[in-house]
C-alpha cells in the first residue's frame, strides 16, 4: 500500500469514527432552547422538512477537537451551528445547534436565527463568509451577518421578546437602517459592492460611537465602543 493509500484510510477511519461520535451525542434543552424549537415551525417558514436539534457544546467541542470535524470555535460557552454538510452526512432532517448550559438567551437566538438564514433567507453556504473575507479583507462579522440574518435576529427577538446583549444590539441596530451586506451581493460576488458597503458599516460605527455606547453600555457582554465589531 502506497503513502497516499494510506493516508486516505487513515483519513476515512478518522472520519467514520467522527460520524460515530456525532451519532452518540446527546439531545439538550438548555436555557429556552426547547420552547424557541417547539415556537419555530421550519416547514412553514423555509418549506423544508428540518428541525433543530441541540446538543451539547463542550462535549462537540471534545470530538471535533480531535478529529476531521475540526473545531469551529474555542469558545466553551454560548453556542454554534455545526457546519450543515457534516451533519447531513449523518442526519438530513435536522440542523444541528451545540450550546452550553448557561447560554444566553440573546446568544441562543443568534445560532437559530443562523439557522432561518441558512434555510430560509441569504441561504448561503457557512463557509463562503471565510473566502470572502479573507479575499477581500472585509471583517468576517460583516459577511456572517447579512441583512437577510438580521431580519430573522429581529423576527425571533420580537417572537421570544429577548433582551439582545451588547454585539447582537449592534447588528440589529444596522439591520434596522440598512447598513447590513446583502445576500444578493454576495451571491452575485459584487466584490466592490461588498467592499463599500462594509467600508460604510465601520464609518457608521466610527461616526455614532456615542450613540452606539448609549444603546449598548447596559446591556450584557459591554465591552466599551469597539469601531466595527460585529461579533
Amino acid at each position: 500500500m502506497g503513502q497516499d493509500e494510506e493516508l486516505r484510510h487513515l483519513l476515512e477511519e478518522r472520519a467514520t469514527d467522527s460520524l460515530r461520535a456525532l451519532l452518540r451525542m446527546r439531545e439538550v434543552s438548555y436555557g429556552r432552547a426547547e420552547e424557541i424549537k417547539a415556537g419555530i415551525d421550519l416547514l412553514s417558514i423555509s418549506g423544508l422538512d428540518r428541525s433543530i436539534r441541540f446538543v451539547d457544546l463542550e462535549e462537540y467541542l471534545e470530538i471535533s477537537g480531535r478529529n476531521l470535524f475540526g473545531s469551529e470555535g474555542l469558545r466553551k460557552s454560548g453556542g454554534l451551528v455545526i457546519n450543515p454538510w457534516k451533519t447531513s452526512l449523518i442526519d438530513g432532517r435536522h440542523v444541528w445547534i451545540a450550546i452550553s448550559e448557561d447560554i444566553t438567551e440573546s446568544a441562543l437566538i443568534h445560532e437559530v436565527a443562523h439557522v432561518l438564514d441558512y434555510l430560509a433567507g441569504a441561504k448561503i453556504m457557512p463557509w463562503v463568509a471565510y473566502s470572502l473575507s479573507h479575499e477581500l479583507e472585509v471583517p468576517l462579522e460583516h459577511l456572517e451577518h447579512l441583512q437577510e440574518f438580521g431580519y430573522w435576529l429581529n423576527w425571533l427577538k420580537e417572537r421570544f421578546n429577548v433582551e439582545l446583549d451588547a454585539d447582537d444590539t449592534i447588528i440589529h441596530h444596522l439591520y434596522g437602517r440598512g447598513l447590513l451586506i446583502k445576500a444578493g451581493d454576495v451571491r452575485l460576488g459584487d466584490k466592490e459592492g461588498i467592499k463599500n458597503q462594509s467600508k460604510k458599516i465601520l464609518e457608521y460605527l466610527s461616526d455614532n460611537s456615542r450613540e452606539i455606547e448609549r444603546l449598548i453600555i447596559e446591556k450584557k457582554g459591554y465591552r466599551g465602543v469597539r469601531h466595527g465589531d460585529l461579533k
